[in-house]
């Protein structure tokens, strides 16, 4: 088997150099060597390693190593062809893996993982590391890491490192041709920066000394000569956003359990100047051709037990003081909407106010909590609407019917010089029917005179002397979905102290009982009128003319038939009758207004009795019973189906 294999050897020695000499037989499964022994060729030729009748490295006579490929240009040249990477280190758990660089036999840098951990690390013993781009032959300094000990170790320079060197954890020097700084994020949802900072400051423009003047971003902008007009700071956003865009959005968070104050944003605007003009704090434009503009928003979010204010405004000291001023116009009529004011306020529990206001004057004029005013400037006569004020609240369908929503809440009469309306179009009603026993409905609720108690519910600003109305918790047992309990607000003072709690009280949608009662009026109508059109002579006839009299009697007067109750009815009611002894046939029979006979009750019983009638196969409408005693007819009545 040896020799095999040495002829093997042999014969690809002589093919690849046929004046091979040999000092020394290499065998498969290892050799024995007393020394350092070469292996390779003694000629000037290339070294080729060949495995399954296929090159896989070549040794170059001038010294470079390819893996392969057959003409490498380092003296490493790896080229894959398959998946697998080009090129593998792995030492045991416990050392060191290191890749060093070195020149003339000193050290200028390593990628090394030396501590345990997964990361990986790149040094330079002797000093910076610095990255450079461009094509093959040129080299663009871009970044810069300093080395060695000083305060700006570790100090990331980005730019032209040749010509600056950083002086801060992150330095940026531009070549006067590109941006300086440009932030991209392919993912709306990802931020393109964060920034955790635990130092006081992320930027110092001067010497920081602790002052709460002092920020993580400082601006100063002090022209030194004056000018026309001039921005401290300047911020745009573009973008061609499907959803939303905002320009800026601070986050301010007090981790202090004990701190008195927290603001997001604390603005201070003033003027040396004595000419008449404007000092604005905050100056807001808003602009969008097809969307609501709304020049300011302030949501007021929190989750304790103190008061939530959308916004709160004060202007003192001055000849007219405006604690709010809005305006929204329209001039050219361009566009959709103008909303001067939107304020909201979420979650709190002792209450949320989007805007609160407050009115006192000190003086005899008229004090007004809010005015507005809608006002067609005549150059407007279309399908616009006009309102004074607009509001709107989520109506509750809670299943006890016990909680309720508003669009207005007023603690004190409403005064309206036109009256009010509710919407009651046809488009906007489903399952319309009829009221049924609606003068059922109402004699079960008494009408009652009252007074208020005023002193013991001081906060709700009832009104004194007499009043007239319904228990609420009467009106409910009877028709639930006409009350409501409503929550008074309880009311604070400046510093959110309560002041009054919130009282729930129950109220009574009075409007609702107008349809009831035109339905009882049009009920006892019907009665009235089948009354009236049944009332027949008394046959019982008396005239005296000249002193000469003439009596009719008759005994039919003791035959008794009565008005069904209820009517009108719906699905059964009840007729009474008295029938004399000396009666030998009675019934009473059922017929439609046309004459139609539906049914015959045979009445064999004499004296007092009832008949119960039942209709749920029958149609609505207006139906006839006669009493017919021995072939006579005594009394006819009608009854209304509904």
């Amino acid at each position: 088997m040896k020799a095999n294999l040495k002829i093997s050897l042999a014969m690809l020695l002589i093919a690849l150099n046929s004046t091979v000499i040999y000092s020394q037989t290499w065998n498969y499964g290892g050799n024995g060597v007393a020394g350092v022994t070469n292996f390779g060729t003694t000629t000037n030729f290339d070294l080729p390693f060949v495995t399954n009748s296929t090159e896989k490295a070549r040794l170059l006579k001038t010294g470079e190593l390819g893996i392969g490929t057959t003409t490498p240009s380092s003296w490493l040249h790896v080229i894959t062809t398959g998946t697998k990477e080009s090129f593998r280190t792995d030492v045991p758990s416990g050392y060191d893996n290191y890749w060093r660089m070195y020149r003339a036999g000193v050290e200028y840098g390593r990628f090394l993982n030396f501590d345990g951990n997964s990361a990986f690390y790149m040094q330079a013993p002797r000093g910076a590391i610095r990255i450079a781009a461009g094509n093959a032959g040129t080299s663009i300094p871009a970044i810069q890491i300093l080395g060695g000990s000083g305060s700006n170790a570790g100090a990331v320079g980005l730019g032209n490192y040749t010509s600056f060197t950083p002086d801060a954890s992150f330095h940026v020097k531009g070549n006067g041709y590109t941006y300086l700084y440009k932030l991209e994020s392919s993912s709306l949802s990802t931020p393109t920066v964060i920034i955790n900072n635990d130092e006081q400051q992320f930027y110092k423009a001067n010497t920081f000394t602790g002052s709460a003047l002092q920020g993580a971003f400082n601006f100063d902008y002090s022209p030194s000569t004056a000018i026309t007009s001039g921005i401290g700071s300047y911020l745009k956003t573009l973008a061609n956003a499907s959803s939303s865009l905002e320009g800026l959005r601070l986050s301010v968070e007090s981790t202090n359990s004990t701190s008195a104050s927290v603001s997001g944003i604390i603005i201070d605007s003033k003027t040396s100047a004595t000419a008449t003009g404007f000092n604005y704090a905050v100056l807001a434009n808003c602009y969008g051709a097809k969307t609501d503009n709304i020049a300011g928003q302030f949501n007021s979010v929190q989750t304790n037990t103190q008061r939530n204010a959308g916004i709160t405004i004060a202007a003192k000291n001055s000849n007219v003081n405006l604690g709010l001023y809005a305006e929204a116009s329209n001039i050219s009529g361009s566009v959709l909407k103008s909303v001067g004011v939107e304020a909201k306020a979420y979650g709190g529990t002792n209450g949320s106010i989007g805007v609160l206001t407050e009115a006192a004057d000190y003086t005899n004029g008229d004090i007004y909590g809010i005015k507005t005013e809608a006002i067609n400037n005549g150059s407007f006569s279309g399908t616009n609407a006009w309102y004074g004020i607009y509001s709107t609240a989520p109506v509750q369908t809670c299943s006890n019917l016990s909680c309720a929503g508003a669009a207005g809440f007023f603690n004190g009469d409403v005064y309206a010089t036109n009256g009010s309306y509710s919407s009651s179009d046809l488009k906007l009603k489903d399952q319309i029917i009829p009221i049924n026993n609606a003068s059922s409905l109402l004699t079960q609720i008494q009408a009652r005179q009252f007074i208020y108690k005023t002193s013991a519910f001081p906060e709700l600003n009832l009104p004194n002397g007499q009043h007239y109305g319904f228990i609420a918790q009467d009106v409910e047992a009877i028709l639930p979905t006409l009350v409501k309990e409503f929550k008074n607000p309880e009311k604070l003072d400046s510093a959110g102290n309560i002041i009054y709690n919130s009282v729930d009280v129950k109220a009574i949608h009075y409007e609702e009982f107008i349809p009831i009662l035109v339905a009882a009026f049009n009920e006892q109508k019907v009665l009235i009128d089948s009354l009236l059109a049944l009332q027949t002579p008394v046959p019982l006839q008396i005239k005296n003319q000249q002193n000469a009299q003439r009596i009719t009697l008759s005994n039919i007067s003791s035959i008794i038939l009565n008005q069904n109750d209820p009517n009108p009815f719906t699905e059964s009611t009840r007729i009474t009758y008295s029938i004399p002894e000396n009666i030998k046939e009675a019934k009473i029979i059922f017929t439609t207004t046309s004459g139609a006979i539906i049914n015959t009750a045979i009445i064999n019983e004499r004296g007092a009795g009832q008949l119960e009638v039942y209709s749920s196969e029958l149609n609505k409408g207006i139906y006839i019973y006669t009493l017919v005693c021995d072939g006579q007819v005594i009394s006819t009545k009608k009854m209304v189906k509904q």
